[in-house]
């Protein structure tokens, strides 16, 4: 997972998953609404969790705020290394978040490696 093409392959995943997303929220956002907001994954254990002032700010703002996969660990990832791309399963914490939190929680996994 330190090979520098896995490691560009999880990026081009990123901005086109959220590409993909930011579309989706504009054509369906009735649909969009309905998804599970970040503090409702796992039973809503972090239901009232205090945001700084900055998330607060960008939270209605699509830039930063949309449709995001929630947990890109690497038990979810299977990179095709003929195909130099991901394959990516385990969508059941889609969630409307901050679009950082999938490239925290990857640069997390490659600190905890």
């Amino acid at each position: 997972m330190k090979d520098k093409a896995v490691i560009f392959a999880w990026g081009r995943y990123f901005a086109q998953l959220h590409k993909i997303s930011k579309k989706f929220e504009t054509d369906h956002p009735e649909v969009a609404q309905r998804i599970q907001q970040w503090d409702e994954v796992h039973c809503s254990i972090l239901a009232g969790t205090k945001l700084h002032a900055d998330d607060i700010a960008v939270i209605n703002n699509p830039e930063h705020y949309g449709t995001l996969h929630g947990d890109l660990n690497l038990s979810n990832i299977h990179y095709v290394d003929d195909g130099d791309y991901l394959s990516v399963y385990d969508t059941d914490q889609v969630q409307r978040g901050f679009y950082l939190f999938d490239v925290a929680q990857a640069i997390f996994t490659l600190v905890m490696l």
